[in-house]
């Protein structure tokens, strides 16, 4: 945010201030040497002003830069699951302000409004909760399938990923293009299992 002033502008105000009288008449000539010196005091308060305005810049974290860290630090990022992701420092930024304005919540919308902000775009599926003896939940295509004591279950599917088959094993592996921090989908498994509630599980799907 520029506040518009201008070295010269400075050096008008200071010599506005000058007393009146013939010692000081050179103050608004180019090539007096008192004209020289306004001038030259005028950079520091220019420079003074500046920092001001830089300093109003970091106060809220859309404009942050030189304590990015500072607001990070307060903030509790990066986070364990991208601790060791790379970011630049505009994704940082972007990180924190999602983090400063973000309220929580335990719906589905919520969890989707997440993984829209990591660029992965998932449908949430909820189940009633266990009852006794019945601990079971699955689709009725069978496609899906979990056994769990947890009292709430809910699947993700995570739409749009490739799913890559390991050779001679039956590992899977995801990757994806249009994330827009760049990285897989293990940062959205980890922040997703970070934030859910404690009394439930979710399994990822990828369809």
């Amino acid at each position: 945010m520029a506040s518009g002033r201008t070295q010269e502008s400075f050096r008008k105000a200071l010599a506005d201030n000058l007393p009146q009288g013939e010692a000081y008449k050179a103050k608004g000539i180019v090539d007096a040497v008192l004209y020289k010196l306004l001038f030259g005091l005028a950079k520091c308060y220019l420079s003074l002003d500046q920092r001001a305005d830089d300093l109003i810049n970091e106060m809220f974290p859309q404009t942050v830069t030189e304590s990015l860290e500072e607001w990070e630090s307060e903030y509790g990022l990066p986070e364990e699951c991208n601790a060791d992701v790379a970011l630049t420092a505009e994704e940082r930024q972007k990180a924190l302000l999602a983090k400063f304005a973000s309220l929580g919540g335990q719906t589905p919308s919520y969890y989707v409004k997440l993984a829209l902000d990591l660029g992965f775009n998932i449908v949430v599926t909820e189940f009633n909760g266990a009852r006794y003896g019945i601990d079971d939940y699955g689709d009725t295509s069978g496609t899906k399938y979990a056994s769990t004591t947890a009292p709430h279950v809910w699947y993700i599917d995570v739409l749009g990923i490739e799913t890559i088959y390991a050779k001679y094993t039956n590992d899977r592996y995801t990757s994806t293009q249009y994330s827009k921090l760049g990285i897989d989908t293990s940062i959205l498994e980890c922040l997703i299992n970070e934030l859910k509630p404690a009394h439930s599980e979710v399994f990822f799907f990828y369809p």
